[in-house]
């Protein structure tokens, strides 16, 4: 009984998730996009709202390359060494 009142809470809650997404507009929707965005991102300094969203996706970018790098460098040691499990 009470594992349908727990999925029951859960699909409302998912209900209401989608309402207000669809509730905003497609700016506010980028906007609050580029802000969640920007708070797992150093600071992207001042200018005009483009140069700071471009500026943010560089920084992203690079960001996902220097992560991919070391993904492969970690992968290529453990190559070659081998892991302490096998």
């Amino acid at each position: 009984m009470k594992r349908r009142a727990r999925e029951g809470k859960k699909a409302e809650r998912r209900r209401r998730r989608c309402r207000r997404r669809w509730d905003v507009s497609e700016d506010e929707a980028v906007s609050q996009r580029l802000r969640a965005l920007s708070e797992l991102m150093p600071s992207c300094g001042g200018g005009n709202a483009a140069a700071v969203a471009d500026r943010l996706f560089e920084e992203t970018a690079n960001y996902i390359i220097r992560l991919r790098t070391c993904v492969d460098t970690l992968r290529v040691l453990v190559e070659l060494y081998g892991s302490p499990g096998r």
